[in-house]
């Protein structure tokens, strides 16, 4: 037998594959007279898919060539293929010189013409003999008759199509992987309209929210969801305001002007997760970088103009003491635990951060931008990396 498959898959997926065709290889060697497989052949290929928004982008591919193990030809005859007829359901694996053979696999019969005996048989593996006549042998005597074990060989060569198999099935379900540059720009625009601070999930952790990745992958989806109507028609409104091009734009000029003076750890991680060793930005993020990804569109984004010009949030007042406060409602929160749902509501007091958590009926009435006035109580201070905010228990609000 001498059989190949070719096989496309994403170029991330090289090492993997590699890896599990030698594991297979292993195998093999144990098998007295069994062949190798290998790769014999490979090119880059650039394959279109379309993302969720039916707009195309490209993935760096693979396109491989991959041999089956060989079977030498032994004493005058070659081997043409198998027939399993396990629980009544007839397979047929035949090696291409058997397709064109003209032998009829469906006709195999259970005769092994090794031993003589007719009877009901599991396999039946198929021979041409020198002179163009076949000979049918059963699995018990083929070790015997071609002095292989073509059933073990046979085995680890299925094996190795379904790896095969099992690849291409990956790369064809790259949605299940990770984002197209287009789709996550598009809805990490979304949100940064909504809010302009990106909650990592240890920050998000602290201010008892969901944090930004996570809020994106129940934007987009994964694993095969499917977008909806709604949000899909929420991003494309946002990208009216603030389009992919822009942003890739913003990300690639603020890393690139960045990474030219001593970088650090982390903003190199950033751009390797940007750039995937490319020139330009990659044009497909793994769910793994979703994260980092984010973080970096809105850093270019925001700029951080107003960090630099803002004064520094303060704290307002001590544990204990009651404050009254002319308030803009910054964001709205919605925290589940243990009690149920409650509004996790930020306040701009000036250049200060003040929020509470509350399910009281005048969270019903007020939405973010609007100026109210506040009471309450000071649980507690807070200190995020530098950003000070203030936490408020048994609050009023007016509006």
């Amino acid at each position: 037998m001498n059989d190949t498959t070719t096989i496309t898959i994403l170029k991330s997926a090289r090492e993997e594959f590699g890896g599990n065709l030698e594991k297979l290889n292993k195998k093999l060697r144990r098998i007295k007279g069994a062949g190798q497989s290998s790769i014999i052949k490979e090119e880059e290929v650039e394959i279109t898919r379309m993302d969720c928004f039916d707009k195309p982008f490209t993935l760096p591919g693979l396109q491989m060539t991959v041999a089956l193990p060989e079977l030498a030809k032994q004493q005058g005859f070659s081997f043409m293929g198998v027939v399993s007829l396990t629980d009544g359901v007839r397979t047929i694996f035949a090696t291409d010189e058997g397709e064109s053979s003209g032998f009829d696999f469906n006709n195999v019969g259970n005769t092994c013409d090794h031993c003589g005996h007719n009877r009901q048989r599991n396999k039946v593996f198929v021979f041409r003999k020198d002179d163009g006549s076949f000979i049918r042998v059963g699995s018990t005597c083929v070790k015997e008759f071609f002095g292989l074990n073509i059933e073990a060989i046979l085995k680890v060569s299925s094996k190795i199509l379904e790896a095969c198999n099992d690849i291409d099935e990956m790369f064809e379900g790259w949605r299940t992987t990770g984002f197209s540059r287009h789709e996550l720009f598009g809805a990490i625009i979304s949100l940064w309209r909504r809010d302009s601070v990106w909650f990592s999930r240890t920050k998000a952790e602290q201010e008892r929210c969901v944090g930004s990745a996570d809020t994106i992958f129940g934007m987009l989806g994964r694993h095969g969801k499917e977008i909806t109507a709604n949000v899909k028609e929420g991003i494309l409104k946002a990208m009216e305001e603030v389009s992919v091009e822009e942003l890739t734009n913003k990300i690639e000029q603020t890393f690139s002007s960045e990474l030219a003076a001593n970088a650090t750890t982390f903003e190199m991680n950033v751009a390797n997760a940007l750039f995937q060793g490319q020139d330009k930005l990659a044009e497909f993020f793994p769910f793994k970088t979703v994260g980092l990804v984010g973080w970096a569109a809105f850093k270019a984004l925001n700029g951080d103009v107003d960090k630099k010009k803002a004064a520094p949030s303060q704290w307002v007042g001590n544990a204990g003491d009651k404050v009254n406060l002319t308030c803009k409602v910054e964001k709205l929160r919605s925290v589940e635990s243990g009690f149920g749902t409650s509004l996790m509501v930020f306040f701009k007091c000036g250049n200060d951060v003040v929020k509470t958590f509350s399910t009281a009926r005048w969270t019903d009435n007020i939405q973010e931008g609007d100026e109210v006035k506040v009471t309450g109580t000071v649980k507690r201070r807070e200190d995020w990396n530098g950003h000070k905010s203030t936490l408020l228990t048994r609050c009023k609000v007016i509006k």
